[in-house]
């Protein structure tokens, strides 16, 4: 069940990296880069920064990741969806032999 949501998530996540206003097909590594880049530095320093708490109240450390969840979904809600232009694709060498 775990693994079912974590791939469906990074499924949107990822589209909507690349849906964003401004990146499109051309900046959609880069901006993808980025955005992996930041998830791995929050993987790297939340579990340490969590386990630090628990010297104060052994529940801290939960407290830290559920906040930090929620921090991510109002990152997420805080993006706007792209315009996407879809136009039919008319060839002019298709035009002039009908």
């Amino acid at each position: 069940m775990a693994g079912f949501v974590r791939d469906a998530f990074m499924a949107i996540f990822m589209t909507m990296v690349i849906e964003v206003d401004g990146v499109g097909p051309v900046y959609a590594g880069t901006a993808t880069g980025f955005a992996m880049a930041i998830s791995a530095l929050g993987n790297f320093i939340a579990p340490p920064l969590g386990n630090s708490l628990a010297v104060f109240w052994p529940g801290a450390p939960f407290a830290l990741w559920a906040g930090l969840t929620v921090l991510g979904m109002v990152c997420l809600l805080q993006v706007k969806e792209g315009r996407v232009n879809i136009a039919p694709l008319v060839l002019e060498s298709t035009l002039e032999q009908v």
